[in-house]
């Protein structure tokens, strides 16, 4: 009897799974405080959010400090604070590329317990000409858009680094040992030399600072003494 040959090989379909759709990451919000400004400056309420959370705890501890630990009058500080922010921001009056919103809102803060003070009748100065001419005068917490900036620049003249395009390293140190307090006594006492070096040093440094703010457009409205 001939060998039948075998039957062909019948193959199972190959049953391929149904696509699913792409796994998609949440958004992530931007991870620091330039990009998050930015943001919140355009109205994300999740990047405000996130600066909120961020700087919040510094803010409260800063109020504390300056309410003799009065926690009630600190977090109605702080909440007024960050309501005039966000205020602030809905109206174009913050503009990331021209401060840091660290200044913004400190600055906004500061503003809030000066007129704490004022409306408590005290009288004590707290507040550098310099920064009520640059528009923290004003009834309006959130037009602190000048001052933040007149801040920043101050601070860009006190930066730690080799490439300071202001001040040497022995000016930085003056200067903020003068706005702590120290007389020039004191401080020509430390370095060794006679207090008249100490002040003509003293003031170039301060002349430093006044012709790089004045680069930037911060004039004083008056001639001034540091």
């Amino acid at each position: 009897m001939q060998d039948l040959p075998d039957p062909p090989m019948v193959q199972s379909p190959i049953i391929m799974p149904e696509p699913r759709p792409p796994i998609q990451a949440p958004p992530r919000e931007p991870d620091t405080l330039v990009a998050l400004a930015a943001a919140a400056a355009r109205g994300d309420r999740r990047a405000f959010e996130a600066i909120h959370r961020r700087l919040s705890p510094g803010l409260q501890r800063l109020f504390m400090e300056r309410v003799n630990r009065r926690s009630e009058l600190a977090d109605d500080l702080s909440q007024r604070t960050w309501l005039a922010t966000w205020e602030a921001l809905q109206k174009g009056r913050y503009d990331p590329a021209k401060s840091a919103i660290t200044t913004f809102v400190y600055a906004v803060g500061y503003k809030l317990y000066l007129q704490h003070l004022r409306s408590a009748g005290r009288s004590e100065v707290l507040a550098p000409d310099a920064f009520e001419r640059a528009g923290a005068s004003s009834d309006d917490p959130a037009s602190v858009g000048a001052a933040a900036e007149l801040i920043d620049a101050v601070r860009t003249c006190l930066k730690d680094h080799d490439d300071n395009p202001v001040l040497t390293e022995e000016e930085r140190g003056l200067v903020r040992a003068s706005a702590s307090g120290a007389s020039d006594r004191d401080l020509a006492k430390q370095l060794r030399i006679a207090a008249s070096t100490l002040n003509a040093r003293k003031q170039a440094a301060f002349e430093k600072i006044r012709r790089f703010l004045a680069q930037r457009g911060h004039r004083p409205s008056s001639p001034e003494r540091p």
